[in-house]
């Protein structure tokens, strides 16, 4: 399951019709085995996607995908959960939380807080107006402008940091941190790696 989540110029409530969905899968495979729910209610929509007679993904013979696209207004939060593909979010203003077992996160300008957390790939953060919790297990992490604090945790991969307001704590196990600072950070920053260099690089003047 694949999410990809786009932004629209006007201010209105989420409808099924602004819900577009496909399933792939090999011949033999029945997509209408593959049930959709979606709810409204107020400003909200709910969407849930199982396969019926299962618990959970068979990962042995996960042959059916399924990528949802979702237009939502501008000014809209966002709390997404898939257990077998990427997740993609454009700027929002709003809060974020992302969570998936298998694929990467991105994440563009989001002016709330942000959480992304994945077991089998990369995470990337444009920016965020407040705190940043970043994590994952599989892929390294670029972290562009966080205006609160930032916490990135990673296993397997290096760290990017532009910017951060708040405080800073990064670890990785398996690479590098780089962090480009424009000023002195506001509050004290950790950061740590058991597989490489930290570099921070401080703006002059």
């Amino acid at each position: 399951t694949a999410y990809e989540i786009k932004e629209c110029d006007w201010s209105s409530d989420v409808c099924s019709s602004d819900l577009k969905f496909g399933m792939f899968g090999r011949r033999g495979l029945n997509p209408e085995d593959f049930h959709i729910s979606i709810k409204q209610s107020a400003n909200d929509v709910t969407i849930i996607g199982k396969s019926p007679g299962r618990r959970g993904w068979d990962w042995n013979n996960n042959d059916l995908k399924v990528h949802y696209k979702i237009t939502v207004p501008n000014e809209y939060s966002v709390d997404l959960s898939t257990s077998g593909s990427s997740i993609s979010i454009a700027d929002l203003q709003g809060t974020v939380i992302a969570e998936t077992s298998g694929g990467g996160i991105q994440v563009g300008e989001i002016s709330g807080a942000v959480r992304a957390e994945t077991s089998g790939g990369s995470i990337r953060l444009d920016g965020s107006g407040h705190a940043a919790y970043l994590e994952t297990s599989g892929g390294s992490i670029k972290v562009g402008l966080v205006k609160g604090d930032l916490r990135a945790s990673t296993s397997g991969g290096p760290i990017h940091i532009d910017e951060v307001g708040g405080q800073v704590s990064a670890n990785t196990s398996g690479g590098s941190i780089s962090a480009y600072l424009s000023r002195q950070p506001e509050d004290d920053c950790r950061l740590s790696t058991s597989g490489g260099s930290i570099t921070i690089y401080l703006a002059e003047g």
